[in-house]
């Protein structure tokens, strides 16, 4: 009987592993480590490479449920070339904190004024970089949400009503997709 109940530890164990293995492969800042890397002169997102000798500064906006682990992760990458940027989260997930970014809770499923004001950092950002800054840009899920820019003539109001009727429904995140309402996202034929 003691045989068998240390093979089951033992696979127990070995589960609990896999299991937290597979939560740190998933976990946002894991994939950012992944797929960013800044070091030996150049800048490196996936296929792409870029010279640090194009660039006097870097800037990063990230934006969904996972924004603040994915900043956590270029922070640290990006060292002192990072200049700062913005991370939209969900409200109450903000968790730890960040040194050269700032952190804005906005509101998620249903977008609000606190993300329209996210929106509008963004674009004050933007307006300030040059030909010689890079942004980098990382999105996770519930960004459309939290970045809410109703285009004209649609209102925040009336995004925010579709949204809850959509929720109701049942409607799932393609059917609730923003892109045919909001200036930040662009309409794919």
């Amino acid at each position: 009987m003691a045989y068998e109940k240390s093979d089951a530890t033992k696979l127990r164990r070995s589960a609990i592993r896999i299991f937290r293995a597979g939560l740190a492969a998933a976990e946002a800042g894991s994939a950012v480590r992944r797929h960013f890397s800044v070091a030996d002169g150049y800048v490196c997102a996936g296929d792409v490479r870029l010279s640090l000798e194009d660039f006097d500064r870097i800037f990063l906006v990230a934006a969904g449920k996972a924004a603040v682990e994915m900043a956590a992760a270029v922070e640290a990458i990006g060292g002192r070339r990072l200049r700062g940027g913005l991370a939209v989260t969900k409200q109450a997930v903000a968790r730890g904190r960040l040194r050269k970014i700032k952190i804005i809770e906005a509101e998620h499923p249903i977008p609000g004024r606190a993300g329209v004001r996210a929106v509008e950092m963004i674009r004050e950002l933007l307006r300030e970089l040059n030909a010689r800054d890079l942004l980098v840009v990382a999105i996770s899920g519930g960004a459309s949400a939290l970045l809410p820019a109703p285009a004209d003539p649609i209102t925040l109001e009336a995004k925010q009503r579709t949204t809850e009727l959509l929720l109701r429904a049942g409607a799932d995140i393609g059917e609730r997709s923003e892109e045919h309402t909001s200036e930040l996202q662009s309409h794919h034929d």
